[in-house]
């Protein structure tokens, strides 16, 4: 009864799926409102602040240019998706909302598709926040590298509850990221 209700959106299926990290999803809804505290948003609160991206330093940091629009972090999502996606692979934040939103393609890839988005996007925070912070940088391809395990480890983890379905997903990523 205190519930609003309100219409039905077509990502909340790229979001709430079964297997998914807890974290990594509420991160991700946080992003999908754009309620990340960009350099966009932070530069609304504090005008004099620079709001260029600390990750390519080429453009105004939007929810968008940082997923996956910024030189940095197109490599990450190539190097995750391309194989995935195959054609259907893009780069722009909408129309990956919109494949994550699909029905009726293969359950697994599916799967593979919207935790490779997920743990992207937590761990391309993350490292945007060391940044900000001054932590040591990390390049593209160990940022990839650490993804790439983190997505290898939550397959093993899901896998030794005794779904069938995981066995398979872990022999397609691997053969994706082959």
């Amino acid at each position: 009864m205190i519930r609003l209700s309100a219409p039905h959106v077509n990502w909340h299926q790229g979001i709430w799926f079964s297997g998914a990290t807890p974290r990594y999803a509420v991160l991700t809804w946080i992003a999908i409102h754009d309620r990340l505290a960009t350099g966009v948003w932070i530069q609304k609160w504090s005008p004099q602040t620079d709001a260029n991206c600390v990750l390519c330093s080429g453009h105004m940091e939007t929810r968008e240019h940082l997923f996956f629009s910024c030189a940095y972090t197109q490599q990450i999502w190539k190097g995750l998706t391309s194989k995935l996606m195959g054609t259907r692979y893009t780069e722009d934040w909408f129309c990956i909302l919109n494949l994550l939103a699909e029905t009726g393609r293969n359950s697994t890839h599916m799967f593979l598709l919207r935790y490779a988005f997920q743990i992207s996007i937590h761990s391309i925070w993350r490292e945007r926040n060391g940044r900000k912070h001054g932590e040591t940088p990390q390049t593209s391809a160990v940022l990839l590298k650490v993804i790439d395990k983190g997505v290898r480890n939550r397959i093993s983890s899901l896998r030794m509850g005794g779904s069938r379905r995981f066995q398979r997903a872990l022999m397609d990523w691997f053969a994706i990221r082959s």
